[in-house]
């Protein structure tokens, strides 16, 4: 039997919080480089004009995904510990969820664990603007120095 992916593994607090500030969800948005929102969406939903668009099913596969890329990536990087994060919300209108932060290698830093079914996003070996962006504000909303992705490419849901 097939288990459908959450919507959300956030709390209703974590929800409720996020509808009132930029996240690193929305940044790519503002920017005008995320294909699957327009700023104009967005801004209504932020204002409560709209009710936010349901989460798309890549995004579902992602949610779903999120705990194999963080043991992947641990698996990889021997000696790490990965912490699960809430939303931390260090200013008036701006915060953060984080995937992971991992501890043990240095300074503490955030780890973004992505899914991507379109593997040439990634091309050269490099983060899509859209992830690099997203990743950047987390670092400026947690005062945070350091972070990293991890990917896993060619993630589909098979039907």
């Amino acid at each position: 039997e097939e288990k459908m992916p959450k919507k959300s593994s956030w709390t209703k607090e974590q929800l409720e919080m996020r509808k009132s500030m930029v996240t690193a969800t929305d940044i790519g948005t503002i920017f005008g480089i995320n294909k699957w929102k327009a700023p104009l969406t967005l801004w209504l939903e932020k204002t409560g004009r709209i009710e936010p668009e349901p989460v798309g099913e890549a995004a579902l596969v992602g949610i779903e995904k999120e705990p194999q890329v963080a043991k992947a990536y641990k698996k990889r990087h021997r000696g790490v510990r990965l912490e699960k994060t809430g939303t931390h919300n260090e200013g008036e209108f701006y915060g953060a969820t984080p995937d992971r932060i991992v501890k043990g290698d240095g300074d503490p830093y955030l780890l973004e664990c992505m899914t991507s079914s379109v593997p040439n996003m990634w091309r050269g070996g490099a983060d899509p603007d859209v992830y690099h962006l997203q990743a950047t504000w987390q670092n400026f909303a947690m005062d945070l120095d350091r972070w990293g992705i991890f990917a896993e490419l060619g993630s589909r849901k098979e039907t």
